[in-house]
């Protein structure tokens, strides 16, 4: 179950669900993860060549053992395949 933060609580966690070198990649991701139903959100990371990667994040977290728990229903979710890595991530 995802933490319900209020507006202004502090949300160190997330999960990094994958990343791609393209904007549009990144984009499907994110709303196929919407449309199942997950707080799915892309951020832009500049990298040292001057091109961008795009990391896609589910939810956000008071607590490491709430992101984990959500990194491990993504995991088990069997109506994708694509987000078999995600991980805990703390912004």
């Amino acid at each position: 179950l995802q933490a319900s933060p209020s507006l202004g609580d502090f949300t160190p966690y997330t999960v990094q669900v994958a990343v791609y070198n393209g904007r549009t990649l990144a984009g499907q991701a994110q709303r196929l993860l919407q449309e199942l139903g997950y707080q799915a959100f892309t951020v832009e990371m500049p990298r040292g060549d001057g091109m961008f990667r795009y990391r896609v994040y589910v939810g956000s977290f008071v607590t490491k053992d709430e992101a984990a728990r959500e990194s491990k229903r993504l995991e088990a979710d069997t109506r994708f395949r694509d987000f078999k890595d995600a991980f805990v991530l703390i912004r």
